[in-house]
């Protein structure tokens, strides 16, 4: 996502809570092979639809994952488990 490539994954685990379907990328269920070639087949035919995944999906990985967010968020993670005691 972070290179701004456009992301098909299967629908396990917590992967839907990281590429939203149509918006950030394409999900496919776990072993439907129709399906995921279908996806495959959409975005090579859809240059539009893949580039504006493509942006999001780097957008979105930018905003979430940047060093210094991941830096802010597991900074206020010790200092509210500091906090607790």
């Amino acid at each position: 996502m972070a290179s701004g490539t456009p992301v098909i994954a299967a629908r396990v685990g917590g992967v839907p809570h990281l590429i939203h379907d149509g918006e950030t990328g394409l999900l496919f269920e776990s072993e439907n092979v129709m399906e995921l070639a279908d996806q495959l087949q959409l975005l090579l035919e859809d240059a539009t639809k893949r580039m504006r995944l493509s942006e999001q999906a780097r957008l979105e990985a930018r905003k979430l994952f940047h060093p210094q967010q991941v830096a802010r968020l597991t900074h206020a993670a010790y200092q509210e488990v500091l906090s607790a005691n």
